[in-house]
């Protein structure tokens, strides 16, 4: 299991999890990464737990803040703020053995071409009671399924 609580993830780091890891959890702040690349990648299985944390002024020239393709990621009273990308500005869930479930949680303000806050490209995206507001994108304002 990995944890990084409480951590402040500097310019430009980049967190690959994969299915050697088994399980992760995380409860950090996501603040302003690079312009390239995903701050969290998740392609080889497993499950990713992201808890009470701030994902915040993310630049992205493609996919999201998180990138997921394979495995689960869980994230649980998550704020997420001012984060802009192409598709997806804090996730961008792709293909069906990507599982998204989102619990709580404020997400306001993230912008992108296509789905604001999250980009769901033939995943299983759950969201349970969080409040998605002045999201932007040109496809689906919050939310852009395809």
């Amino acid at each position: 299991m990995l944890g990084i609580a409480g951590q402040i993830l500097p310019l430009k780091q980049h967190i690959p999890l994969d299915a050697a890891l088994g399980q992760s959890r995380l409860q950090c702040v996501i603040l302003g990464i690079g312009k390239t690349g995903a701050a969290i990648y998740l392609q080889g299985g497993g499950k990713t737990t992201i808890d009470s944390s701030s994902i915040t002024g993310n630049v992205k020239s493609t996919t999201g803040t998180i990138y997921i393709n394979n495995g689960t990621l869980e994230m649980n009273n998550v704020t997420a703020s001012g984060n802009k990308a192409t598709n997806g500005s804090v996730v961008y869930a792709s293909g069906a053995s990507a599982k998204v479930i989102i619990t709580g949680g404020t997400y306001t303000e993230n912008s992108a071409s296509s789905g604001g806050a999250i980009f769901n490209n033939k995943a299983n995206v759950t969201v349970n009671g969080a409040t998605m507001s002045q999201n932007t994108a040109t496809l689906g304002g919050a939310i852009y399924s395809t």
